[in-house]
């Protein structure tokens, strides 16, 4: 049995008869937390980095994707339902290694998430494109860059990136191209 005072507390903060409410400083504190959604995504996202090949067998892997995507044509047409299902889980479990694709995939999102203006998952897009950059080949170009020039002899260019174009600028120039000036860039 309950004690008459937590009887009447309970009566006084709103409970039911016989029921006794918890003082204020004993109920639980929420706790803010991350949902469950946004932990399981960005663990998602690291798997699926280590799922990456080797940049060095990043040709084979995507010769043999356009292999089996022929495949995967080839047995529609027949109608041949239950091979066209297993090559299109080879086809995928492929598609995992290529960073490049994911890297599509990304950039979709982000366009997609910035035209609804959801800026935090575009926000979470973008950042993951920044760390896909370290496994795609077209990424790791950086660096100071001897080149021979038949006129003119060695020279040196510093290749880098801004945002996502990469441009080359000459460190030791000459009469076409003087050095600090931007050799090339795409168009």
């Amino acid at each position: 049995m309950l004690p008459t005072r937590l009887l009447l507390l309970g009566m006084i903060l709103g409970g039911a008869a016989g029921v006794a409410m918890r003082p204020p400083a004993l109920q639980p504190r929420s706790v803010r937390r991350l949902p469950p959604p946004l932990l399981s995504a960005e663990s998602s996202f690291e798997s699926k980095l280590r799922q990456f090949a080797p940049t060095s067998d990043l040709p084979s892997v995507r010769g043999e994707l356009v292999r089996l995507q022929n495949q995967l044509s080839v047995a529609i047409e027949e109608q041949d339902f239950t091979a066209a299902a297993m090559v299109r889980d080879d086809i995928a479990e492929l598609r995992s290694k290529d960073p490049a694709i994911m890297s599509a995939t990304l950039r979709e999102q982000l366009e997609q998430s910035v035209a609804e203006e959801d800026y935090g998952r575009a926000a979470s897009s973008r950042d993951q494109l920044r760390v896909l950059r370290r496994f795609l080949p077209q990424y790791q170009l950086a660096g100071l860059w001897k080149g021979n020039y038949p006129n003119h002899g060695d020279e040196l260019v510093r290749v880098h990136y801004e945002g996502d174009v990469l441009y080359a600028t000459k460190v030791t120039g000459d009469v076409h191209v003087p050095a600090g000036e931007i050799t090339f860039k795409p168009t």
